[in-house]
């Protein structure tokens, strides 16, 4: 820790732990003047989804303590379901954090892509979504080049669209 500059680094493995959310991740600097926290690579975070285990992987994680936002390089999660394994992955996306630490809503960027275990897929270029105070998904806007697939085993059906909007209930499903 530099005391004038109020810079902590570390090279090495970082552990950490935020709200109900923990990690670890390969190199990290502090600023405690910016309120800025930087995750430098192999970021790993396991959380909590929709009553489900969530791991999240990110090639770099960047936390900024007076915007209350998370800054994701290449995201990516996956989450086991009842039905099998859901995944979501991005170029970048933003995380609007509440006061507790839940979030708010997220920002999503360059080649969105999900795919549900029921065989459900979208992708396109944004994705905006907003989120309960359980931080379950109520509304998503898909936007740019929007593509939605349906793979069942006799069938599979896809469409298209410049945006699309999805309704959730308000358990997130």
């Amino acid at each position: 820790f530099n005391q004038k500059t109020g810079v902590a680094t570390c090279s090495g493995e970082v552990d950490f732990q935020f709200s109900d959310s923990s990690g670890h991740a390969m190199g990290a600097e502090y600023d405690s003047g910016q309120g800025r926290l930087v995750l430098q690579s192999q970021v790993v975070l396991s959380t909590v989804m929709q009553d489900r285990p969530t791991v999240l992987h990110a090639s770099q994680a960047t936390y900024e303590r007076d915007e209350s936002q998370v800054y994701l390089l290449e995201p990516r999660y996956s989450s086991r379901t009842p039905q099998g394994n859901e995944q979501g992955s991005a170029g970048k996306a933003t995380v609007l954090l509440r006061p507790d630490g839940s979030a708010e809503e997220v920002d999503a960027q360059n080649a969105v892509e999900i795919a549900a275990a029921d065989g459900n897929s979208v992708r396109s270029a944004v994705m905006h979504v907003k989120l309960n105070g359980k931080s379950q998904p109520q509304e998503a806007h898909f936007l740019g080049g929007v593509l939605f697939t349906q793979k069942q085993p006799t069938q599979q059906t896809a469409g298209g669209g410049r945006e699309a909007v999805v309704d959730f209930d308000a358990s997130g499903h």
